[in-house]
C-alpha cells in the first residue's frame, strides 16, 4: 500500500517521524520504494527533520528476516551513537516489507508493536484492514483511511457496498459526502466492537480517482456515555429526490423519519448505517493551520507545484485555503433552513457544534424557528451563551414568552452548576431577558411570570421598583380572568306560536299532523300540552347527559388546575423576595388568587405557607395577620394540606409544621401530631439516594421535622400531644440515626436545629446518642 514511498518520505522529512514502516504487497515496487526511502533518510541527516531531530547521520541499510514472515525486511538503522539519542527506542529509522497488508497488521498486533499513526491506502475500499489496524494502533493514536471505490460510494454498486461494508448506499447527488461517511462508518463500527471510541479529525474528497480520505483519532472511553454517544453517531440518511431534502435518523427514529409528511407521495432513497456525526474536528484543524503557518506552508507559492491545476474558478490553491474550507461551519446533514440560519449567526453555529446531542436532535427534525431557539437555550452552558441565543432570537423576530421563560429557567440551572461564568455575565443575561419580558408584559401568562419571579429571587437580581406593581398586576388580572367562571350564553329558543295555532311534534313514522281551532279552549289545551312536553323533554335530557352549564364549569376547572404550580411559584417567589415592593392591596389580591386556586399538590400549598413565613420575617407578623387569622387564606391552605395528609412528603410535613408555629395559626386538635406522624412515616418509605453522608437530604429532613414540631410545641401544640409524638418508636429511632450519622462541625447547621428542637421540647435523645448530642454543646 506504500506504492513508491513518497508518502513515507514526507512522514520522515516533514512530519518529524522517528521511525516509519512502509509496506507494499507487490515486490515490483521495491526499487522505487527503497530509492525514495534512502533519499529521505539521507535528506533528513543532511537537513534535519521537522522536529529538529537528525535521523540520517550514520544510517545503514540491512536486510533482516522477521519471524513468521515470508519475505525479508530492509531496515535503515542508525549508528550506535545516533541510536542512543533516537526517540524511536532502537527501532529502525525506516523499514520496507512486501507482505500482505492484513497479515502484517496482525503480526504487529501479536508482537505488541503499536504505532502512533497507521495510514492505509489500498486499491478500492477493502474494509477488512480497518479492524486489524485498530489492533496495531496505540491508544490515542491516529488512523488514516483511504478509499477509491467511487461506484460504491456513489450508490451505483449496492451489492458490493452490502457485502464489503455492511451498509446500503443509494445513488444520491451528494456522493462525495456519502463516501466519507461510508469510511467513517466502517471505522466507527470496528471501534465499537473493540470497546474503543474515535473522533474524526478531518475528511477530504479529491475528484481525481475519486479519492475519499479520512483521519480519525482512536481512544479509550472514559464512561458508558462515551460509548452511547458513539453509537448515536451511526445512523441513516433519507433523501427525497423530488425536493432535495435530507433527513438524518438513528435506529430508533428511522420509522418516524420515513413517516414524515415531507416524504409522502415520494420515493425516498435510504443510505446507511454509516457515520452521521461531524466530519471535522475544528480544534485539530486550528492546530494544523498554526503548524502550517509556522513552517510557511499556507501560501500559494509554497505548495503551487504540489497542487494540480484546476479549471474551476475559486478552486483550492493553497493549504491555507484547504484548511479554511475544512473548518467551514456548515453542517451538511441539517435542513437547508437551519443551515442558512447557522451561517448568518456564528454563536448559534458554535453552540450547535459544541453539543453533539443537540446536533443529532436537529438532524432528525426541522423545528420551527422559535422552537429551535428554545432547544438551543436549554442546552446553553454559560450565561453568555444564553444571552447570545436570546439576542439572536430577538434579531430573528423569533422571541416570545416561551423563549424568555426558557432563558430564566436556564439561568437558574446554570447558576446551580456554578460553572456558568461571572456575576456580571449573569446580570447582563438576566437584564436582557427582563427587558424583553417587560416589553411583552401584556402578553405574559402565569407560567412566564412565575419563571421571572423565581429567577429574580434565586439569582438575587434586582427588578426595577417601578415594574414591581406592573408585574403583579398582570399576574392578578390573568388569574382573575381564568378563575372567573365563564358566563353561559343563552341559546335562542323557538319562535313564539302564532295565536290560535298548535304545533304537534310528528311521530316516528314521519307523519305531520296539524290542527287548528278558533276557540279559546283549544288554545289553552294546546298550550298545556306544549308546556308538559317541553318539561318532559328537559327532564329526559338532564337524566341522560350533562347540562351545558355543568360542562362549561368542568372545562374551566380543568384549565384552571393547569396553573396550580404557576400560582404557587409566583406567590412564593414574590413573598420570599425582600427586595420586592408589594402594596397591601396587591398582597390581598394575591391571597385571593390563592384562595380561588384549587391546588391539588401538597407542595404547592406548602410553598404558600413558606412564603408567608418569609414575608412576615422581614415585614412583621402584622403584615400577614389578616391572612393567618381564622377564615383567612392561610387557614384555607392548611385545610387543603390536612385533607391531603396521606400524600404529603417529608418536606411538605416539615414546612407545614414550621409555618404553623411561626405564623401562630389555629389548628384542629390532633392535626399537628398527625402531621408529625406522617412525617415519620415518610422516612420508612424508600427514597432515592438515601445515603449517610454529611449534609444529605435525609439527615437534613430529620432535623427540619423535629424543628417544625418544636415551633408548634411552645403555645400551639398541647404538651401531652407533643410528648406522645416524641415517645413514638419512629421518632426515637430517627433521633438515634441522626446522632450516629451526623458529624460536627461540618453538619453544624443541622446539629444546631436538632439540638434547639430537643431543648425546646425537653426531648431526651435515646441512650447512646446523648454523648453525641452533648458534644456539640
Amino acid at each position: 500500500m506504500s506504492g513508491s514511498g513518497v508518502r513515507g518520505m514526507r512522514y520522515l522529512q516533514q512530519a518529524g517521524a522517528t521511525s516509519i514502516w512502509c509496506n507494499d504487497c507487490s515486490p515490483a515496487t521495491h526499487a522505487a520504494l527503497a530509492a525514495n526511502i534512502s533519499a529521505a533518510v539521507a535528506a533528513s541527516g543532511a537537513e534535519g527533520s521537522s522536529s529538529g531531530t537528525s535521523v540520517g547521520a550514520g544510517a545503514q541499510v540491512k536486510q533482516v528476516q522477521l519471524p513468521l514472515m515470508d519475505g525479508p525486511a530492509w531496515d535503515w538503522q542508525l549508528s550506535r551513537e545516533a541510536e542512543c539519542e533516537s526517540a524511536g527506542g532502537g527501532l529502525p529509522v525506516a523499514r520496507v516489507t512486501h507482505e500482505e497488508g492484513g497479515r502484517l497488521l496482525m503480526w504487529c498486533a501479536l508482537q505488541r508493536q503499536h504505532f502512533d499513526l497507521i495510514d492505509i491506502d489500498s486499491f478500492g475500499g477493502n474494509a477488512s484492514f480497518v479492524g486489524l489496524a485498530l489492533g496495531a494502533l496505540r491508544y490515542g493514536g491516529m488512523l488514516c483511511l483511504t478509499s477509491t471505490a467511487g461506484p460504491v460510494a456513489a450508490g451505483r454498486d449496492p451489492a458490493s457496498a452490502l457485502s464489503l461494508l455492511g451498509m446500503h448506499l443509494a445513488p444520491v447527488p451528494h456522493a462525495n459526502e456519502q463516501g466519507l461517511r461510508m469510511l467513517l462508518g466502517v471505522a466507527c463500527r470496528e471501534a465499537l466492537q473493540r470497546g474503543l471510541v474515535l473522533t474524526p479529525l478531518w475528511s477530504l474528497y479529491a475528484p481525481h480517482g475519486p479519492v475519499y480520505r479520512v483521519m480519525v483519532q482512536v481512544g479509550v472511553p472514559q464512561s458508558r456515555k462515551d460509548i452511547e454517544a458513539m453509537q448515536g453517531q451511526l445512523g441513516f440518511v433519507v433523501y427525497n429526490g423530488e425536493t432535495g431534502e435530507r433527513f438524518t435518523a438513528g435506529w430508533s427514529g428511522l420509522a418516524a423519519v420515513l413517516a414524515n409528511k415531507a416524504l409522502k407521495g415520494a420515493t425516498p432513497s435510504l443510505s446507511g448505517p454509516f457515520w452521521v456525526g461531524p466530519l471535522q474536528d475544528r480544534q485539530h484543524l486550528e492546530q494544523l493551520a498554526a503548524l502550517a503557518e509556522q513552517h510557511g506552508w499556507q501560501g500559494r507559492d509554497s505548495c503551487a507545484a504540489a497542487l494540480p491545476q484546476t479549471k474551476k474558478p475559486g478552486g483550492v490553491r493553497s493549504l491555507g485555503e484547504l484548511l479554511q474550507l475544512l473548518a467551514s461551519r456548515e453542517v451538511p446533514s441539517l435542513h437547508p433552513r437551519i443551515r442558512r440560519l447557522l451561517e448568518v449567526d456564528p454563536q448559534l453555529a458554535r453552540v450547535v457544534e459544541e453539543n453533539p446531542r443537540l446536533l443529532r436532535k436537529l438532524q432528525q427534525q426541522d423545528p420551527p424557528l422559535g422552537a429551535l431557539y428554545v432547544s438551543l437555550i436549554v442546552e446553553a452552558t454559560s450565561y453568555a451563551d444564553a444571552a447570545g441565543l436570546l439576542r439572536a432570537a430577538i434579531n430573528q423576530e423569533a422571541a416570545n414568552f416561551v423563549t424568555i421563560t426558557a432563558v430564566f429557567d436556564r439561568l437558574r440551572a446554570i447558576q446551580a452548576s456554578r460553572k456558568g461564568g461571572t456575576r456580571d455575565e449573569l446580570q447582563a443575561a438576566f437584564q436582557l431577558a427582563l427587558q424583553e419580558a417587560l416589553r411583552r408584559l401584556p402578553e405574559a401568562n402565569p407560567r412566564a411570570l412565575g419563571a421571572l419571579a423565581r429567577a429574580a429571587y434565586h439569582l438575587r437580581q434586582p427588578v426595577p421598583p417601578e415594574e414591581h406593581q406592573r408585574i403583579v398586576c398582570q399576574f392578578v388580572s390573568v388569574m382573575r380572568a381564568l378563575q372567573t367562571p365563564p358566563a353561559l350564553k343563552p341559546k335562542p329558543g323557538p319562535p313564539p306560536h302564532k295565536p290560535g295555532w298548535v304545533q304537534v311534534k310528528s311521530g316516528g313514522n314521519g307523519d305531520k299532523e296539524e290542527a287548528s281551532s278558533s276557540s279559546s279552549s283549544s288554545s289553552i289545551g294546546a298550550a298545556s300540552v306544549s308546556d308538559t312536553s317541553s318539561a318532559s323533554r328537559g327532564n329526559s335530557s338532564g337524566s341522560q347527559q350533562e347540562g351545558p352549564v355543568a360542562a362549561a364549569e368542568r372545562g374551566a376547572s380543568r384549565r384552571l388546575a393547569e396553573y396550580d404550580q404557576n400560582v404557587s411559584n409566583f406567590v412564593w417567589a414574590i413573598l420570599s423576595n425582600y427586595q420586592w415592593q408589594l402594596p397591601d392591596e396587591q398582597l390581598a389580591a394575591l391571597m385571593e388568587c390563592v384562595r380561588l386556586q384549587p391546588m391539588s399538590l401538597p407542595q404547592d400549598n406548602a410553598n404558600i405557607l413558606v412564603g408567608l413565613v418569609r414575608y412576615a420575617g422581614f415585614k412583621g407578623l402584622a403584615a400577614v395577620g389578616p391572612y393567618v387569622e381564622e377564615g383567612g387564606t392561610a387557614e384555607v391552605v392548611l385545610q387543603r394540606l390536612l385533607s391531603q395528609l396521606d400524600f404529603l412528603d417529608r418536606q411538605a410535613c416539615s414546612d407545614t409544621l414550621v409555618s404553623v408555629g411561626r405564623l401562630w395559626m389555629h389548628c384542629p386538635p390532633g392535626s399537628l401530631a398527625a402531621l408529625f406522624r406522617r412525617g415519620l412515616e415518610t422516612f420508612e418509605e424508600p427514597a432515592p439516594q438515601s445515603t449517610f453522608t454529611g449534609g444529605t437530604d435525609r439527615l437534613l429532613s430529620i432535623s427540619k421535622l423535629f424543628l417544625g414540631l418544636s415551633c408548634c410545641a411552645l403555645d400551639i401544640l398541647p404538651p401531652e400531644e407533643c410528648r406522645a409524638a416524641l415517645e413514638l418508636p419512629a421518632a426515637r429511632g430517627l433521633a438515634q440515626e441522626f446522632a450516629e450519622h451526623s458529624f460536627s462541625p461540618q453538619d453544624f447547621e443541622m446539629w444546631a436545629e436538632m439540638l434547639i428542637a430537643c431543648c425546646l421540647m425537653g426531648f431526651s435523645p435515646p441512650v447512646g446518642s446523648q454523648q453525641a448530642y452533648a458534644s456539640l454543646r
